[in-house]
């Protein structure tokens, strides 16, 4: 039966838990590599990675340039990181929905180490949360030290003891209420069954469920039932390239292959065009970042074209890669006689400039407006410039913003 090691940021601060109930006064806590050598095989240890190492989200796939999506899924994803330090490793898809995992560089980097020291690349990693996979039915309470993780309906809420009692009033006063709570220690059974008891007693009083204390080890169902999750240290140190299927959307990328092709062969008719040669490099560096419309479109043939002449008459396009809020306006603002001129997105601020070709054109886009269920525009100006062309400034916000 595997033992496993936590890892936590501080390499010195690792923990060794076994398996067999009967060898828990043998857990201890020291430097990764020391509690590594007082192993005889260390093949079937599995990692766990603390919280504060590593955690696991998804994000939502747009039903429109889903390929394009996927292809650009980690800088989107960097967008919403606190900072730049960390790794992220993308899951196969699971229906409209694409898992990830954020993992710390300092910690690829321990685990690379130990692999290359101790010769384990294949073995397990999981991640702390995946020890206890909650449900409506059976909640999950870790105690270690004064820090406690409340385990339900499979999300998880960091807690103290002094904190206990506010945050269990939160949760069971928004979720349903489950039949089982078991707490779960890892060190000092009889300090963490004592501490068990007091907060024990809070719970009883909100709540009318059945509460059990077991040592974190002693149920292993939910940890063999989220091995299909585990990741290998080789996976986390040596991937190169994102895990994406995309034989679900050959529909999308193929019409992204043709569309290249299209567009190389505009780049070699148009180079020696000076006329050109501006709006051709502005379109080859943010074809992909900067799509406007569906590449699933029956339109096939004139999509290349219309996404050029959405971007063409940009002077300022986002450094980012937002790509669904492109989307988004694309959908708003796809009208006939509108041209862009300028687009400046900073976080939640979105400004635009447009060409617009005729009075109707300002009516259509005033529709298009007080329809949107997306976003709040204000119209900054309305001016003609010196060639008769209506010029219109919008500022637009999302609506939940």
């Amino acid at each position: 039966m595997n033992d496993f090691i936590f890892i936590n940021p501080d390499i010195d601060d690792c923990a060794i838990v076994y398996a067999e109930k009967n060898n828990i006064n043998k857990n201890k806590k020291g430097n990764l590599r020391n509690l590594l050598s007082e192993l005889t095989d260390t093949s079937f240890v599995t990692f766990v990675l603390s919280r504060y190492c590593a955690y696991k989200d998804t994000i939502d796939v747009p039903p429109k340039n889903k390929s394009i999506f996927l292809k650009n899924a980690e800088n989107i994803i960097k967008q919403d990181l606190p900072g730049s330090n960390q790794k992220i490793l993308i899951q196969p898809l699971q229906g409209n929905q694409l898992p990830f995992i954020v993992i710390s560089d300092e910690t690829t980097e321990i685990l690379k180490d130990i692999k290359n020291q101790f010769k384990i690349e294949k073995n397990k990693v999981l991640l702390e949360r995946d020890l206890n996979q909650s449900n409506s039915k059976e909640w999950y309470i870790n105690l270690n030290g004064s820090e406690i993780m409340i385990h339900y309906n499979d999300r998880v809420l960091q807690s103290s003891i002094e904190k206990f009692k506010e945050d269990i009033q939160v949760i069971t006063g928004r979720e349903k209420h489950p039949d089982l709570i078991t707490w779960k220690y890892i060190f000092d059974k009889d300090q963490s069954a004592l501490k068990s008891k007091n907060l024990q007693l809070i719970v009883s009083d909100i709540l009318d469920t059945d509460q059990k204390i077991s040592y974190l080890m002693s149920d292993l169902g939910h940890i063999e039932n989220a091995s299909f999750r585990s990741l290998r240290i080789k996976d986390i140190v040596d991937q190169k390239k994102a895990n994406i299927s995309y034989s679900n959307n050959w529909k999308s990328y193929n019409y992204l292959a043709i569309s290249l092709l299209l567009f190389s062969s505009l780049t070699i008719q148009y180079t020696n065009t000076s006329q050109y040669a501006s709006q051709i490099e502005t379109r080859q560096s943010s074809i992909l970042n900067s799509m406007f419309r569906d590449l699933e479109s029956t339109n096939q043939i004139l999509d290349l074209e219309t996404v050029a002449s959405k971007i063409s008459y940009s002077n300022n396009l986002p450094a980012k890669n937002y790509i669904i809020t492109l989307n988004e306006l694309g959908d708003m603002f796809n009208q006939p006689g509108l041209k862009l001129k300028k687009l400046e997105i900073d976080s939640d601020d979105i400004n635009m400039v447009f060409i617009v070709d005729g009075e109707s054109v300002i009516n259509q886009i005033n529709t298009a407006i007080q329809e949107s269920s997306v976003f709040n525009v204000n119209i900054n100006s309305i001016q003609n410039d010196n060639q008769n062309k209506i010029i219109v400034s919008l500022s637009v916000k999302y609506k939940n913003a």
